[in-house]
């Protein structure tokens, strides 16, 4: 009987399964991912685990957020690792943000190669994901939550294959689009991608796929607001979608070499300060403060015409403005030298947009 039991239960997975494959919009129930409620000690170790575990994208959406010793020492293995996404998204207390995160813990995420931190001011929801679990919980990426408070969870896990069959049509594919939905439509406050460089060459050429790929370099920041967010003070407002997730080394690096006389006349001829020494330390941005005296360049705050000239990549108006904070990082709107929308790309110490060598 019990032979007999089985292998009705396995036709009825079989017919559920054929019928998905055909008509998945009516079969909505069938289950090959494991859902149980957890609370207590199996509700913290399911939440390390996915950070521990996460491969190729980790997203954690908590509206406060403090991270203890251990917080760090598990999730301290992704912090260099380009290929792993990180996505952080937190919220509440407009106004005084320090209250749902502390400026250490953002910097401590800032460090990371691939991460994009999102404050999402009404966020109440909390979900921790991977490319193969995730958890929609009552409880805050909150050291003292996981000691002290009653909380509770529902955890997901799956697998590549199903995700595909299933088209993501669980429980955690709609937490995990909510959650994505939540971060692509609020502003991001800090953007750091990696750099990488494709192998090329011969050996590359006779290894083939086995030896083809990327090599990666030093990391880029692309848009930091954390100091404005913190202090209260407004900030460009640009969406994770209008972020590249790579950069690719050679769109980092002039392409023309300068000569020599163009670059000893940039130093007679410019006096020395803190934003030129890094600019010039940078092939970046050394290759476009090469310049004459007519050349016409944009006011990278508000786009009129001003003179082209990197050390001074504001109109007067617009200076007198920035320089009541003096914050050569803080994200401006338009390319020095050609004008164009920067979506926060370029600063006074960056004025220029990388992509356009």
């Amino acid at each position: 009987m019990r032979s007999k039991g089985l292998l009705i239960a396995l036709g009825i997975i079989f017919l559920r399964f054929n019928n998905h494959l055909q008509y998945p919009g009516l079969c909505s129930g069938l289950v090959f991912i494991m859902s149980k409620f957890v609370t207590g000690r199996a509700l913290a170790d399911v939440v390390y685990d996915i950070l521990f575990e996460a491969k190729q994208q980790l997203v954690l959406v908590s509206p406060y957020i403090k991270l203890d010793d251990y917080f760090r020492e598990i999730l301290d293995r992704h912090a260099h690792n380009p290929e792993l996404e990180l996505i952080v998204v937190f919220g509440k207390n407009e106004g005084n943000v320090a209250r749902s995160v502390s400026r250490i813990d953002l910097e401590y995420f800032a460090k990371f190669s691939h991460v994009t931190l999102v404050y999402a001011p009404t966020l109440h929801g909390k979900y921790y994901g991977n490319e193969s679990k995730g958890v929609v919980t009552s409880i805050n990426l909150y050291d003292y939550s996981f000691q002290n408070n009653i909380e509770f969870g529902v955890c997901t896990e799956n697998t590549q294959l199903i995700n595909k069959l299933l088209d993501r049509r669980t429980l955690d594919g709609q937490a995990f689009e909510q959650a994505m939905q939540v971060a692509s439509s609020h502003d991001v406050i800090f953007v750091r991608r990696p750099v990488y460089k494709l192998r090329t060459g011969l050996m590359a050429k006779l290894a083939g796929a086995s030896f083809s790929g990327k090599d990666y370099l030093e990391p880029m920041v692309l848009f930091d607001a954390i100091g404005e967010l913190l202090n209260n003070q407004n900030f460009p407002s640009y969406r994770i979608i209008e972020f590249p997730k790579q950069i690719k080394y050679e769109e980092t690096v002039y392409q023309v070499r300068p000569t020599r006389e163009e670059v000893e006349a940039r130093y007679q001829s410019q006096p020395y300060s803190p934003s030129k020494a890094l600019r010039d330390s940078n092939p970046l941005t050394s290759a476009m403060s090469v310049h004459t005296a007519d050349e016409q360049g944009y006011c990278i705050r508000t786009g009129v015409l001003i003179p082209f000239n990197p050390d001074r990549p504001l109109s007067y108006a617009a200076y007198k403005v920035w320089a009541e904070f003096g914050n050569e990082n803080y994200p401006e709107r338009f390319c020095h030298r050609t004008g164009k929308a920067s979506h926060g790309k370029t600063s006074v110490r960056y004025p220029v947009l990388y992509f356009q060598l």
